[in-house]
């Protein structure tokens, strides 16, 4: 598949995360525990009224980052709009909990690691988000993806 190039080793205080794991598995495979809606705090307040009615189910999670390219951040934010309507919730994977982030702009991020993240965009996920953010094109051929960047918050 095509993100199986973004195997990622998740090393951290307990030996059970120490496991090569790759985003293929972990969004194929794991469970989505909980989508809560949530709407980040703006001081625009018509920003906050575009996302009343923002949800998704369990099912358009997974198929939004079964969709969704891994992209760094750079790449993400000059693609991509931000909205502050967003569904979060955890992914169960092998008795591990990765949190996700999933925005109305069609991005998303799952925390891999404490303090890391890989970002996505979906460009064909227009059947999951109507709330007037626009989409970048999507590509008229099948490109390989870039590989993906893992984002450590500033410091």
């Amino acid at each position: 598949m095509r993100r199986c190039a973004l195997s990622l080793l998740l090393c951290g205080a307990s030996a059970a995360v120490a496991a090569n794991i790759t985003m293929v598995d972990l969004i194929r495979d794991g469970k989505v525990l909980e989508h809560d809606s949530v709407i980040v705090a703006t001081p625009q307040p018509h920003d906050a009224d575009m996302c009343r009615g923002f949800s998704l189910t369990e099912n358009q999670v997974k198929d939004f980052f079964k969709r969704a390219k891994a992209m760094d951040e750079a790449a993400l934010r000059s693609a991509y709009q931000w909205a502050p309507c967003e569904v979060q919730g955890h992914i169960l994977y092998q008795d591990q909990k990765f949190l996700y982030v999933v925005n109305a702009a069609a991005t998303g991020e799952i925390e891999v690691a404490p303090g890391t993240y890989v970002s996505f965009g979906c460009n064909s996920c227009r059947d999951l988000f109507d709330f007037g953010y626009v989409l970048p094109p999507t590509p008229a051929t099948s490109q390989a993806p870039a590989p993906a960047s893992v984002r450590q918050p500033p410091r």
